[in-house]
């Protein structure tokens, strides 16, 4: 991914995932040092501004 706003024709939100998604893809455990509670809530979000 290009360090820009767009990615070809469309813009860049829609490569957008959430960070389970990037953990699933990476075998990182990102927020590792956060409660588990916190965790579960954070990481199954997807930033929805429009950008």
């Amino acid at each position: 991914m290009p360090n820009t706003n767009v990615t070809g024709e469309g813009a860049w939100g829609r490569h957008w995932v959430s960070v389970d998604e990037m953990e699933k893809q990476t075998g990182y455990d990102l927020l590792s040092n956060v409660p588990e509670n916190v965790q579960r809530v954070v990481e199954a979000g997807i930033d929805k501004i429009n950008i």
